[in-house]
């Protein structure tokens, strides 16, 4: 901890003050270099009548800022960093299964009481397999490439769960 507020240019004691622990400090660069801290919140935000896997396909594919665009550079050094270091591993992995958790509430409020199961469970497999889908990009992976991985990925899920996507 003393090393990264040397590297940060500040005194350890106002590290300390945001984070108490070396793996809050890890959680939170993963949670703020990942993108997935409001995941959920995006989710929510969408009108209540799109199904859990059309509002996560809107909110990862088809919306966002002109110009704010997925940077599959990016996502790809990051996974790359993440899985040669196992602190930062068990981080990503910590960050991964809270991500799960809101998803899974946030699919649950989307659905009909006895599909509630059903939403939890694909939320917690969407997350899963973001991580294989992250891991396989190729070294060129574009933007466009990274949203048809995406598009493929929520494809497949819809077909495993069509309640949850029509």
């Amino acid at each position: 901890m003393v090393e990264v507020a040397q590297l940060a240019g500040v005194s350890d004691t106002t590290v300390f003050n945001y984070f108490k622990t070396k793996v809050e400090l890890l959680d939170a660069v993963i949670e703020s270099r990942s993108g997935t801290r409001d995941l959920a919140e995006q989710v929510d935000a969408r009108p209540r009548d799109e199904k859990p896997f059309v509002a996560l396909r809107r909110v990862l594919v088809e919306a966002g800022t002109p110009g704010e665009a997925l940077n599959a550079a990016a996502i790809k050094d990051l996974t790359r960093t993440v899985r040669a270091d196992p602190a930062l591993w068990g981080a990503q992995l910590r960050v991964g299964f809270q991500t799960a958790d809101q998803l899974a509430e946030a699919f649950s409020r989307r659905v009909r009481r006895s599909l509630s199961e059903q939403a939890r469970t694909a939320a917690y497999a969407f997350t899963a397999s973001m991580i294989v889908v992250l891991e396989g990009l190729p070294e060129d992976c574009t933007e466009r490439d990274l949203k048809r991985r995406f598009n493929d990925l929520l494809d497949a899920l819809s077909r495993a769960w069509p309640d949850l996507a029509t």
